[in-house]
């Protein structure tokens, strides 16, 4: 293991705020040969590293990129604070202009929110949820943490629910109790029935049980599941509010901070662009989100883009396999 790997890794060990952006640097100090060579870093690698994943479509805004600079820059402190290196950053007298300046070398954009999100994004959001119903215990937690508990609670339900049956808000939002069938193994929606993973079953029990002893209740068959996860009146527009919460917390994506609501459509969004990559029947899809086929069309588009050539190829391929 080189010396960047290794250091990488402890710094990690206390601190995970900017792990993406962390293991960008260390993949772009192996691609310039200096991961054993940690005091030659310096900032024109932070700054050629920005301009390696701009090229690769992975920093394309400003916050994107400023949070970037932010992780190394704390990974950096932590490295100042063990003697192991010197802070490549000190030479920056004008901290604002340096990144004013790189955004515009890179002519990168403000953010804006995305129809849908890879899978290592997708990871990411279910990693972060269930590590912190592993880290946070709500006998430990009091005020605005015990409400913010809560409320991921029903936001990571809403999310893993989406992710398997990627449908509208509104409709995962009418779930009842009695769409579910026997110890959560399965649900149905828009008349299909889907089978339930077992983490999610696990979530889903778990989490309402603690609300049944809270309560003092026993949830029934005729039950929206949201309505009585929440200890207050849900409302399916605060799941916006949440999850901009949450995205901003663990640093998901790169979104200003005066940014208050981020819509959870992209999650179904997501969900619907990986059935379309794993080329499943559009009109079993449709079945299944509640999205006509026409709408669908026009997301497949956006998901799997062709060259001319190729939707000439593909087009005589599929000619040639028929009778």
């Amino acid at each position: 293991m080189s010396h960047i790997e290794r250091w990488a890794n402890e710094y990690l060990k206390s601190d995970k705020t900017y792990e993406n952006h962390i293991n960008k640097f260390v993949t772009y100090i192996f691609e310039i040969d200096k991961g054993d060579k940690p005091t030659k870093i310096n900032t024109d690698d932070v700054e050629n590293c920005i301009g390696y994943y701009k090229e690769l479509g992975q920093i394309n805004t400003i916050n994107s990129m400023e949070n970037h600079i932010e992780g190394i820059k704390s990974f950096y402190k932590f490295l100042v604070s063990k003697a192991w290196a010197t802070d490549i950053f000190s030479g920056i007298y004008d901290y604002q202009g340096y990144k004013s300046n790189l955004a515009q070398k890179f002519n990168l954009a403000e953010s804006k929110e995305r129809e849908n999100f890879d899978a290592q994004t997708i990871k990411s959001i279910l990693d972060n949820l269930d590590n912190y119903f592993t880290l946070n215990n709500i006998n430990n937690l009091s005020g605005q943490k015990k409400k913010r508990y809560n409320n991921y609670l029903i936001l990571r339900i809403f999310i893993k629910l989406t992710l398997i049956s990627p449908s509208k808000r509104a409709k995962i939002c009418n779930i009842k109790k009695s769409d579910f069938g026997l110890d959560f193994r399965t649900f149905k929606i828009n008349d299909v029935t889907i089978n339930v993973p077992n983490g999610l079953r696990r979530d889903l029990i778990t989490s309402i049980s603690y609300i049944e002893e809270l309560k003092n209740k026993k949830i029934n068959d005729n039950d929206n599941l949201f309505s009585f996860l929440d200890v207050d009146v849900f409302r399916p527009e605060n799941l916006n509010m949440w999850f901009c919460n949450f995205i901003k917390e663990y640093k998901i994506i790169n979104i200003p901070d005066s940014k208050t609501t981020y819509s959870v459509e992209v999650i179904m969004n997501s969900g619907i662009a990986e059935l379309i990559r794993k080329g499943v029947d559009s009109a079993l899809i449709s079945m299944l989100s509640g999205i006509s086929i026409s709408s669908l069309e026009k997301k497949y588009y956006k998901v799997r883009e062709y060259e001319p050539e190729e939707i000439n190829k593909l087009i005589n391929e599929g000619l040639a396999k028929s009778s």
